[in-house]
Order: C-alpha cells, then sequence, then structure tokens
C-alpha cells in the first residue's frame, strides 16, 4: 500500500484539544477514537481488520511526533494537530461538568483500582467501574462475552481501553455496536500514566516531540521494536513511495523489462538469461557494468521491484528452482562459480535427470573468468552463482560466443537453496529487508556492494534518465 495515500484516507481530527472534547462529551452517534503513531501505521499495513478500524474510525488523533511531520508535509487535507492520548484523557477528565459513568477496560486490577481512586479524589461528578481481562493475544468468545456483560450492566457513557496497539482498536471496531455505550477511547499507555506506574516525560520532552526518547530509555525492552524497527520502516516507506512518484513522473528514456514469475513460463529453445530484478541489477545497469540486456528476462526479486511495479509478486532468489522442470532435450546442467559439495549434492539431487557440470572459475576479473570456461554445448543450462554485476556480464560474453546459450543467473541464492546459508526470517523477507540478514555472511563485500548499489541508485533517480517499465 502507499502509505501516503493511506495518510489522506484517514479521518484524522483538526479541531483544538479543547473543542475536540467539547464535541465528543455530548456526543450521541456511536464513535471510536483512536490516537495513533508510526507504529500503528506500520502494524496496520499487515494486520487488515486494524487497517479497517482505522478506516471505520471518523475521529483520529494524531499522537506521535513521527506521524505528525509526514502529514504536515504528505497528507493533502492536512489541518490536523498533534494530541497526545494522555493530555486528551486529563481534559476529558477535567471538563466533564455533568454526572457521568466511566469504564476501565484493561491492565491489571492494582493498576486500575489506582485510576478508579485518583478519578474519585479529581472529580466527584464521575462514577467509574473497571475490568482486567485475561493476557492473552486474542480473546475467546467466552472471554468477550464476560467483558461485555460487565460493560453493559455498568452502562457506561464512556469506556477507555487501555490494552495497547492493535488489540484495543480491534477490540473496540469488532465490539462497538454490541455495547451499551456511544463512545470508545483507545488510550494505551494512559493507563499507566495516571496511575502513576510510570512516569511521563517532562514537558520540554513532550514540547519537542521527544516523548518517545524518553520512553526509550525508561523502558527499552517495553518498546525498543515499535521506535527502532516501526519507526525506521515507516521513513523507509514513505521515501520509497516518494521514489515512486518520481520514478513514474520524470524518467524519460524507456527501458522494458520482462517479468517471468514462474521460470518454467520461459521458452527454453531460444537463448536467455534468466535474472533478479533487484536493487543492485537497476545500480549496476546504470552504471553500465552490465551493459547488454537484450536477451534478459527477469523475476521481480526485493523490495525495490515493488517500486516499479507494487501489483507483481516478489520472488527470493532461492525459490526459483523449486517447482523448474528441466526439459529433456537439455542434457547437463553446467554450474558456473567456486565449487561446494553441499551446492553439488543439492543439485544432483533435485535435478537426477542431468547431468551436473561444476565449472570452478578463478577469482579474478570477468574476461579472465570467460577465458578459463571450456566449451558451451547445445544441450547446455548454464546456471552462474557468482555475484551481481559479475554473473550477469560473464552472461554477456557467454551469449556473444554462443548464441544459443541458456543463462540462469541465480547468485547467492543458491547458497540458501542449498542450506549452505541460514533461510531469511520470514518478518524480514515480508518487510523487503532480507537485505539486513544477509549481511552477516561475507559482510565486507555485502557491505561494499550494497553502498555501491545505493549510490548508483541515487544517481539513477536524480539525473532521470530512464524510465523501466516492468511487463509481466
Amino acid at each position: 500500500m502507499n502509505v501516503i495515500k493511506y495518510l489522506n484516507k484517514i479521518n484524522f481530527i483538526k479541531s483544538s484539544l479543547d473543542d475536540s472534547v467539547s464535541e465528543l462529551l455530548v456526543e450521541k452517534n456511536k464513535q471510536i477514537i483512536f490516537f495513533l503513531n508510526t507504529h500503528s501505521i506500520v502494524v496496520s499495513l499487515t494486520d487488515l481488520k486494524f487497517l479497517k478500524a482505522i478506516l471505520y474510525s471518523k475521529k483520529i488523533f494524531v499522537d506521535g511526533i513521527g506521524l505528525f511531520i509526514a502529514n504536515l508535509f504528505f497528507n493533502k487535507n492536512n489541518n490536523s494537530i498533534r494530541i497526545t492520548g494522555y493530555d486528551f484523557f486529563l481534559s476529558f477528565l477535567h471538563r466533564t461538568n455533568k454526572r457521568k459513568k466511566f469504564f476501565f477496560l484493561g491492565s491489571d486490577t492494582d493498576t486500575l483500582e489506582r485510576i478508579k481512586k485518583r478519578i474519585n479524589n479529581e472529580n466527584i461528578l464521575i462514577d467509574c467501574e473497571y475490568f482486567s481481562p485475561p493476557f492473552k493475544d486474542r480473546f475467546s468468545i467466552e472471554d468477550n462475552r464476560v467483558i461485555l456483560e460487565k460493560i453493559n450492566n455498568f452502562n457506561p457513557d464512556v469506556i477507555f481501553v487501555g490494552m495497547t496497539a492493535p488489540k484495543q482498536e480491534k477490540w473496540a471496531y469488532e465490539n462497538i455496536k454490541k455495547v451499551h455505550c456511544n463512545l470508545i477511547v483507545c488510550v494505551g499507555a494512559v493507563f499507566s500514566f495516571f496511575s502513576l506506574k510510570e512516569s511521563r516525560a517532562p514537558k520540554l520532552f513532550r514540547d519537542l516531540g521527544f516523548e518517545w526518547l524518553y520512553r526509550l530509555f525508561n523502558s527499552p525492552k517495553k518498546i525498543y521494536k515499535r521506535v527502532i524497527f516501526s519507526g525506521t520502516f515507516f521513513i523507509y516507506l514513505v521515501i520509497k513511495n516518494l521514489l515512486f512518484s518520481i520514478i513514474g513522473l520524470t524518467a524519460y528514456k524507456k527501458i522494458n523489462i520482462n517479468i517471468y514469475n514462474n521460470i518454467n513460463n520461459i521458452n527454453l529453445n531460444k537463448s536467455f538469461v534468466y535474472v533478479a530484478f533487484n536493487l543492485a541489477f537497476i545500480s549496476f545497469f546504470y552504471s553500465k557494468k552490465i551493459n547488454n540486456i537484450n536477451n534478459f528476462v527477469f523475476w521481480p526479486d526485493g523490495i525495490t521491484s515493488l517500486l516499479f511495479n507494487n501489483k507483481i509478486k516478489k520472488i527470493a532468489g532461492r525459490n526459483i528452482l523449486d517447482n523448474f522442470m528441466i526439459p529433456k532435450y537439455i542434457k547437463n546442467l553446467r554450474v558456473i562459480g567456486s565449487y561446494n559439495k553441499i551446492i553439488d549434492d543439492y543439485l544432483k539431487k533435485k535435478f537426477p535427470l542431468v547431468q551436473i557440470i561444476f565449472n570452478q572459475v578463478p577469482y579474478s576479473t570477468v574476461e579472465n573468468i570467460f577465458d578459463s570456461l571450456p566449451e558451451i554445448l547445445i544441450d547446455d543450462l548454464c546456471l552462474i552463482i557468482l555475484p551481481t554485476p559479475k554473473q550477469e556480464a560473464l552472461a554477456n560474453l557467454i551469449l556473444e560466443k554462443y548464441k544459443f546459450a541458456r543463462i540462469i543467473c541465480i547468485g547467492g541464492g543458491i547458497r540458501m537453496s542449498a542450506g549452505l546459508e541460514p533461510v531469511v526470517p520470514k518478518f524480514l523477507e515480508n518487510l523487503g529487508m532480507e537485505f539486513i540478514w544477509r549481511l552477516q555472511f561475507e559482510t565486507i563485500r555485502r557491505l561494499i556492494r550494497l553502498i555501491q548499489s545505493v549510490y548508483y541508485f541515487s544517481l539513477y533517480l536524480l539525473q532521470n534518465k530512464y524510465k523501466i517499465r516492468l511487463i509481466v
């Protein structure tokens, strides 16, 4: 999903804190109130129920400073202001001038009892009740029945939910029509602050938008994932969407890239080079370290491919051979790269009907590697297991001499396929950050290539010489 377009679809509240509280104190329609930050946005991109809850709510406050800044620059309807859940709660509490009933759902009994006692001391017009639900990721039908029974027996005017995101927002979305109450407010850490179990950041930190930094120092285990991972990934998503816009609007030389998600759909009777379309390829193609791509066909590898077509499904290099059926007219699978017995055994087991021929190559220039190769036969299928851009440049030299050559540039993906390297964790793969995992192997070489790739890709974007179009 385009995160910038997503922000423009959210119903952010634009009125001041006082005006917002005044409106909600007399609200007659059912409403669920959320306070969002960058972590909320990132989580909702992979949690459909949370996404639906956010888009359903008509009143959403910008809580985190990162989301506020993003909104400031990228929200076309931007008039929203930053209001934290705790500031809202205090204002709502102190501006309640009629008898009201508050129900608190979440946290532990001790915290809830502290909240009740403090409210009784600060506003005698408010009657409080609470319930501490089971600590689990998802409530059972019986759990939820008990919760709803507690709430509806009390018949509150407002329900405050403090169960962390996205659990609290999803519960509110699923149950707003089941409770005898018009207003559900999801406030998360407010329970801890108001009960004085956790100290809030000093006013200077809050005013500068650094409350997250204070909480990170005080409770690192509790929030480091949402601050470090979600914050970084949110920035990445915004930049990615901006780059996609730049690519789509300003590039002028068209280059068509043929995408094949399934290797079996390639016509193996003709010469071809099957290559990963990713950040490294684009960068080295731009820098002219990869030249002629007339016979190249591609699989969409890496998050970068989604910048050019966000509807395609990316495929990891380790998976391209999974369902490959080598036709009978191919007799030899010629592996070009450093010999490894585990890889050799893996290929022999996977493709028992062809002969596996390993061509050990020197650690040298592309030209020297090419000169070291034996003759390529017409019934060969070449599998190059060298790094980019060396393998693509070698494939071009092979095609120049052997017009019939069929070549797959699988690179380091074969190491995962054969079990030499552990597979990238699913969550990193879903985030498009496989490169972080792979830096633990051949770290120096891969780090240098990553820096080079980012450098050339930046030049590609800034100089706008090409518009790459993926043809699926």
